[in-house]
């Protein structure tokens, strides 16, 4: 088991995770993370950047035994696993990813279990909210650049090929089509004077929004208040995010030295012990 210093499991959360090593196949298994401080408007977003990743992305990876991330707050692993591949590597500052990539690569299943909850602290300053963003996006495209041959090689492990390409469109391509869509129709309807096209945009992405995570919100059996949040989450939170994707993606290109920036520990996570 690996569990993070600022996480808190919940009572049953080992039961469910055990249960899923009957499968041989399973070498390691991703909890379901859920931010415990939600009373400011940057940790509440984040509760609801994860309910949104681990009901809709998580599940989907996991249906195919491809789950890209076994997250720091809990994650099983299979012993036998982790001797095969040599355990944590430490050249990147993202060890979880990487070692979800290698399990991978080595033809191991990686699943999720929505029933192993576990409660983690999230940044609540926006300067330390970016520079965990920040952190993790190089940690990742680091990891990925170890394994760069692995996305040319399709006919050894398609659906790891596949997710393999998914992250780094998560982390280079989405990012940048969702910045350039944002400027474009910005100065598009400064000089085209087409700012009902950009109301009309503005709103069908908050509707998709809305649908998106009210079904995640449902099937994660979360609080429905969170809804009220989609707006902002999109016009707002989303394009931070992805801002500083895209900037710690060009330092990290550009070799920039780094160092590993700890998020300070708050203590707000007696309420779930």
């Amino acid at each position: 088991m690996c569990i993070d210093g600022d996480s808190v499991l919940h009572p049953q959360a080992l039961r469910h995770c055990i249960a899923r090593f009957a499968d041989p196949r399973v070498g390691a298994v991703a909890g379901n993370v859920r931010v415990a401080n939600r009373g400011t408007p940057w940790a509440a977003m984040q509760a609801l950047e994860y309910i949104g990743g681990y009901g809709l992305a998580k599940r989907a990876q996991s249906a195919a035994g491809v789950v890209t991330i076994v997250p720091g707050p809990l994650g099983a692993f299979r012993k036998s696993a982790l001797e095969a591949i040599g355990g944590y590597d430490g050249d990147s500052y993202a060890e979880d990813f990487d070692l979800t990539v290698k399990l991978l690569g080595a033809g191991w299943h990686v699943v999720y279990e929505p029933r192993a909850i576990v409660f983690t602290e999230a940044p609540e300053r926006t300067l330390e909210l970016l520079r965990q963003r920040y952190r993790w996006t190089r940690g990742s495209l680091q990891a990925l650049a170890k394994r760069r041959h692995r996305l040319f090689s399709p006919r050894r492990s398609p659906l790891r090929c596949a997710a393999l390409w998914y992250l780094g469109g998560e982390h280079l391509a989405l990012p940048a089509l969702h910045i350039g869509a944002q400027l474009l129709f910005v100065v598009g309807g400064l000089l085209f004077d087409i700012h009902a096209v950009l109301v009309c945009w503005w709103l069908q992405l908050i509707v998709l929004e809305c649908a998106v995570l009210t079904f995640c919100i449902a099937i994660e059996n979360e609080s429905p208040w969170l809804i009220a949040l989609s707006p902002l989450f999109r016009a707002v939170y989303m394009v931070v995010l992805d801002t500083t994707r895209l900037l710690a993606a060009a330092e990290e290109f550009a070799e920039v030295r780094m160092s590993w920036d700890k998020v300070a520990r708050l203590g707000k996570l007696k309420a779930h012990t």
